[in-house]
């Protein structure tokens, strides 16, 4: 398959190469020598294709760093700090404690759940928080950094991730963490001005309908164009929960309602079966309003990279 100008394709091995002077990094493999990549560059060249070396290092030292002859590389700089990063709700201590064990100074790292989602996964912040701060004290690290990130455009809105970042500030200055349910009335009340204190959970509510999450919404673009290199594979679209669809949309129907008789006087509106081109068309005024929303707090950035993914779909929606 031809490719275009400036486009490559990666073929990766792990594998080791037969370094003269690296004898103990390579003597219990069967490494890759001179000749073999030559020979593996003039079969590459006589089928039009450039062989382009790569080499792995630094993540990729293992190897190299157990050796007797390089352990001191091992070492690390006086006061550098390791960012322990760990975003699992069910996140193990194991690394905390090793790191300790080690002599390492370090930040624990966890996350506000937000990546991939309209709405963040308070739930899980929640523990994936508390059970990070509750190791940083355990295993005397000297602080704590709570991550907000996304992928594929970070189609996340900040504003969303406000209950997870009230966490982080909360749970590194205090010992004595609170429950969830305590704390998200006391956010929704002291934050949101919410004299129901219900809005969080209410939030959280939303997320718990989530079946054909944005992740999802991508892999299964990118298997239909065939790109290469797909995390789908890794996550293929078969293990989104189709059979919890209709229960999820009876769920968020309730949440729905929650939510627009916490805010006030919005009335409220059935939701309807609605044909694929005038979904495809919601799709698009959707992505228009969010935009808007979006410049609110950032600049273009890639915001392409989502309205990409909207515009495929009103394709497909209308093929």
């Amino acid at each position: 398959m031809m490719l275009p100008e400036g486009v490559f394709r990666r073929w990766k091995i792990e594998h080791s190469f037969l370094f003269h002077s690296f004898s103990e990094v390579w003597r219990d493999d069967t490494p890759l020598t001179a000749e073999d990549i030559l020979e593996l560059d003039i079969y590459c060249r006589e089928r039009y294709i450039e062989l382009v070396p790569s080499l792995a290092s630094f993540g990729h030292l293992y190897k190299v760093l157990r050796t007797k002859q390089y352990t001191a590389l091992c070492e690390l700089p006086e006061g550098t700090i390791c960012l322990n990063w760990g975003y699992s709700p069910t996140q193990s201590a194991e690394d905390t404690k090793n790191f300790q064990k080690a002599g390492a100074l370090q930040y624990v790292c966890p996350g506000v759940q937000g990546w991939n989602s309209l709405v963040n996964d308070n739930k899980g912040a929640y523990e994936n928080i508390s059970r990070m701060c509750r190791y940083a004290k355990e295993y005397d690290a000297v602080g704590v950094l709570n991550t907000d990130w996304g992928d594929y455009g970070h189609i996340n809105h900040p504003e969303f991730s406000v209950p997870g970042m009230i966490y982080g500030a909360a749970f590194s200055w205090n010992g004595q963490i609170r429950e969830r349910e305590e704390i998200n009335r006391a956010i929704s009340k002291i934050e949101y001005g919410d004299s129901s204190e219900t809005l969080v959970e209410v939030i959280s509510g939303l997320y718990d309908c989530s079946v054909f999450s944005w992740f999802f919404m991508v892999a299964f673009k990118e298997r239909c164009q065939k790109r290469a290199g797909l995390e789908a594979d890794r996550y293929d679209i078969q293990n989104v929960k189709w059979e919890r669809m209709e229960e999820a949309e009876k769920e968020l129907c309730i949440w729905e309602k929650k939510l627009y008789e916490g805010i006030g006087s919005i009335k409220e509106y059935g939701r309807k079966k609605i044909y694929a081109y005038l979904l495809a068309a919601e799709l698009e005024h959707w992505y228009r309003r969010y935009r808007l929303l979006w410049y609110t707090v950032s600049r273009e950035s890639e915001l392409y990279r989502i309205g990409e993914v909207i515009g495929w779909y009103g394709d497909y929606l209308r093929s």
